[in-house]
């Protein structure tokens, strides 16, 4: 008899991983090619991003379908769906972002949108290599080395929130309320998306820790 094909939790989450990479790229294509004053701009780019982001859901199911099967995963059962479940939202918060660009009716960016969005295309690639290398955790090195990249990331991030914030409340005096409530929420929840990161290579570490 034929031995089973066992399902490779390690491989589905580096896929999660290279999901959320084209989600971030596909954010990052559209703040740095801003035409929302274009008609049918802001529907091509949020479709573009859902089909990405279900494509990630389908992953995510793929891997809690097996769980509920398998009768001994490589990991514990509690760390899988924690570790799917995070990098499936890392997904969903950079979709969100192109959503509040639009709830909001965001016409022109603010001057440091585009840097936010760059550091979280910089967080999802770093997060992406660590999950390449999570498969050999019980040979920390190499994973510890990525994995501080992604906090490294999100340390920037926060550096960039701040400052964000700041020129924000100090430079709009001649903005509406309105302006100040939107550009507020967006650049918190931007924000949001590197701390999703920062709390994946929390995970892994957790998990490495667990294991080794």
């Amino acid at each position: 008899m034929a031995k089973k094909h066992r399902f490779d939790y390690f491989d589905a989450f580096v896929r999660q991983a290279e999901v959320a990479k084209k989600e971030s790229q596909a954010l990052l294509d559209a703040v740095e090619d801003y035409h929302p004053e274009e008609e049918g701009w802001f529907k091509a780019h949020l479709d573009e991003m859902h089909a990405i982001e279900s494509e990630g859901d389908s992953i995510t199911h793929e891997i809690f379908e097996h769980l509920a099967i398998e009768f001994m995963p490589p990991i514990d059962r509690e760390d899988v769906t924690e570790l799917a479940s995070l990098l499936d939202d890392v997904t969903d918060k950079i979709e969100e972002v192109m959503q509040h660009l639009y709830m909001f009716n965001l016409m022109e960016l603010h001057p440091y949108t585009i840097k936010m969005v760059r550091i979280i295309d910089d967080s999802v690639v770093a997060l992406s290599k660590a999950t390449e290398a999570f498969n050999e955790f019980k040979k920390p090195k190499k994973l510890d080395k990525l994995l501080v990249a992604v906090h490294d990331c999100e340390s920037e991030g926060d550096l960039i929130y701040i400052e964000s914030k700041h020129n924000l409340f100090v430079n709009s005096e001649n903005e509406s309320a309105a302006y100040l409530v939107a550009w507020n929420n967006m650049f918190s929840h931007m924000e949001a998306c590197c701390d999703t990161c920062e709390s994946v290579a929390s995970v892994m570490h957790k998990i490495a820790l667990k294991n080794s």
